[in-house]
């Protein structure tokens, strides 16, 4: 592994996190390359490389080329005092020294706001009720079915909530405003409930608190942010092919249904982006929701999508991770 003096835990981080975003970007350029060729779920699994590269001592060959053009892009600025960042230890540990507290000091506060959004969705959760509906209980039952998902799910309803919820990963509950069992026709709070199950069979809430943890701590990184909202909308892509696929009706239902939560007047700007331990059904950013509709309503992918994947997958190892020597 290239070495950045001094080896402290901050040069570790620094060399961990260069990695992570250097393979982030063979996976942006392998989704690029491969297109509409790939299935959402398989796009989703892509990600999981990034988080391995944290972990992964052994650069590959990408990774080793691009650390060698910082070097040298370093050593041609010309560093403090006209050396290298890389070379001058000194330097480097002077440079740490208040790096290294900065760093504490905002993932701390990033944390900190991790630990707030638990504790609204705690809250939030409580305040719930668990849903006595026949017609709500016998579709959730029908869903868990057609999607082959054995696990339990608790069926809650709230006042408050703004969207469609899924909130826990040990124990999920899914929370559903009053409002939309009132308005939504069976297909489509059929659909809404196939996609939230999607989420329990995939594990994306626990995805979802790995990802906002790794921003957190390494959040001076732009291309995991990058990888963790990429990952966020695949989740929510996949949960949508599964519950078109699974479903009574086509890819216009989501528009449809999406259309429908809109016009009674939630706010999808009221659920943060990101809570830690849950997912929402209603995406919080425009361009989510036009993500989200341009691949449901997009061309069918062909069957070769897993040949697509596997080619994608193989050539994300083989330059982004080595073996070791």
């Amino acid at each position: 592994m290239p070495t950045l003096e001094p080896g402290s835990l901050a040069a570790v981080l620094a060399w961990q996190s260069f990695a992570a975003g250097i393979v982030a970007v063979l996976v942006l350029v392998a989704r690029r390359l491969a297109g509409d060729r790939i299935e959402p779920r398989w796009r989703r699994a892509l990600w999981l490389f990034v988080l391995v590269a944290l972990a992964w001592p052994f650069p590959g060959p990408a990774v080793a080329t691009a650390w060698k053009g910082a070097r040298w892009l370093s050593e041609t600025t010309g560093g403090p005092r006209g050396g290298s960042w890389f070379g001058d230890a000194a330097a480097t540990g002077r440079t740490l020294r208040w790096i290294v507290p900065v760093w504490l000091g905002v993932a701390g506060l990033l944390l900190l706001r991790l630990a707030a959004g638990v504790v609204r969705d705690a809250v939030h959760s409580r305040a719930s009720r668990p849903l006595s509906s026949w017609r709500a209980w016998k579709l959730l039952q029908e869903s868990k079915e057609r999607i082959g998902l054995v696990r339990s799910v608790r069926l809650f309803v709230s006042h408050r909530s703004h969207s469609p919820r899924l909130v826990g990963w040990l124990r999920p509950k899914l929370i559903v405003p009053r409002r939309l069992l009132e308005t939504l026709s069976d297909d489509e709070l059929r659909f809404v409930l196939l996609h939230e199950l999607g989420h329990v069979r995939f594990h994306d809430v626990a995805w979802a608190i790995v990802a906002s943890v790794v921003r957190a701590l390494l959040w001076f990184n732009p291309l995991l942010h990058v990888a963790a909202r990429r990952l966020r909308g695949d989740c929510e892509e996949a949960c949508d092919a599964l519950a078109i696929q699974h479903g009574s009706g086509s890819a216009g239902l989501l528009g449809a249904t999406l259309a429908k939560i809109a016009g009674l007047g939630i706010d999808p700007g009221s659920e943060t982006e990101s809570r830690l331990g849950s997912a929402a059904f209603v995406p919080t950013l425009p361009r989510d929701l036009a993500d989200r509709l341009r691949s449901a309503t997009g061309p069918v992918i062909a069957r070769r999508s897993t040949v697509w994947a596997i080619g994608s997958a193989l050539a994300v190892l083989l330059l982004g991770f080595g073996l070791p020597t």
